[in-house]
């Protein structure tokens, strides 16, 4: 079942009609909450749910329907997630040769999107497909207006672009490193029409 169609029917486990107290609202105590409920409480086990969330989803715990859907994550929280899984990719992934993803690559991938994202800012931030390379590296794509393109390669000690604009790969495409998170501020306004 995807995320977006799974509803729980819970029961507030509070006295307060209104749901938990701020004293007794910890994650531990929503895990526990969400746990004996049945629901999935793995989206939130990564420290990834936001206060906001929280007071949304206890909210919706004593009206009795939990949309996860309509939990909001941070900016770059779904795309980390996907990063990780990464890590599943044994060798010949593909079925065509592909290296293994390197864990290294994972790690500075994870470290550099945080960057990355405080860089451009979360209310302009947009998430990237994610994917891996034939060589190990983590990929993160974004598309622009007409026919721009954006692609990164996460490895262990290097992170690159591929810049694209058109279809003649001599004249409307260039790389490079992308040596700090204001060079990837740059791309990004590329991309977005600055």
């Amino acid at each position: 079942m995807t995320r977006a169609a799974e509803k729980r029917e819970v029961r507030c486990y509070s006295g307060a009609a209104t749901g938990l107290t701020e004293e007794t609202l910890n994650f531990a105590h929503f895990r526990a909450v969400t746990s004996a409920s049945g629901s999935a409480s793995h989206d939130l086990d990564d420290g990834s749910i936001r206060r906001d969330a929280v007071d949304w989803a206890v909210t919706q715990l004593c009206i009795g329907t939990v949309d996860w859907a309509q939990i909001p994550l941070r900016p770059g929280d779904a795309t980390l997630r996907q990063i990780r899984s990464l890590s599943r990719r044994a060798s010949n992934w593909d079925t065509h040769g592909a290296v293994a993803v390197d864990s290294g690559g994972i790690e500075n991938a994870q470290s550099w999107l945080r960057k990355a994202i405080e860089a451009v800012g979360e209310k302009q931030w947009a998430e990237p497909l994610v994917t891996a390379s034939a060589d190990g590296d983590v990929v993160l794509e974004w598309w622009g207006a007409g026919q721009k393109k954006l692609t990164i390669y996460v490895a262990a000690q290097l992170v690159e672009y591929v810049r694209v604009w058109g279809k003649d790969i001599h004249e409307e495409m260039d790389d490079g490193q992308v040596e700090d998170p204001a060079s990837f501020v740059s791309l990004w306004q590329w991309l977005h029409g600055g």
